[in-house]
């Protein structure tokens, strides 16, 4: 049977911090192999959109640029389309030419999007070029990781509850 979640980690792994989607992804990746399938290549959501998701829920996960109230190494999860306005002033690191909220809604447009889609923000500060992230940011991934892994996999549990009624 098909994971009906797909994890996304979205990124640029030579631009420091932005990595944090990409290396969160990745282990959840290992921790997470039996419940969701999981990328962390920017360019697969792009084709994934234009070809349409085989699973019921997507999670994004992305750098955003830190700021008073939402610290290095903290993360925060938004609902879209519900929260799309929260979403775009996350900062959520754009390195293209179009950002995870227009991509989304054109993902919505074309009918291709997952019923249920949310997006992990996950607080960073240095985004210079530099293969690894932050050291202040790297000793709260694993606990970054850990908590995220809890959130999808609660989010799985409560969508096998609902769809067995």
């Amino acid at each position: 049977m098909k994971p009906s979640l797909f994890i996304l980690g979205i990124g640029n792994e030579t631009r420091g911090d932005d990595a944090a989607g990409i290396v969160v992804t990745r282990e959840l990746g290992r921790r997470l192999q039996d419940l969701a399938q999981v990328e962390s290549n920017s360019y697969v959501f792009w084709n994934l959109l234009q070809s349409g998701f085989s699973q019921t829920h997507l999670a994004l996960i992305d750098a955003a640029i830190a700021c008073e109230g939402f610290e290095v190494g903290s993360w925060k999860r938004f609902t879209f389309p519900d929260e799309s306005r929260a979403i775009g002033q996350s900062d959520l690191r754009n390195t293209h030419s179009i950002n995870v909220v227009m991509m989304l809604q054109l993902g919505q447009s074309l009918g291709t999007l997952p019923q249920h889609v949310r997006v992990y923000a996950v607080s960073a500060a240095e985004f210079g070029m530099q293969s690894d992230v932050s050291q202040t940011l790297a000793k709260r991934l694993p606990q970054i990781e850990a908590e995220v892994e809890s959130d999808l996999v609660q989010w799985m549990e409560l969508a096998t509850c609902t769809n067995s009624r």
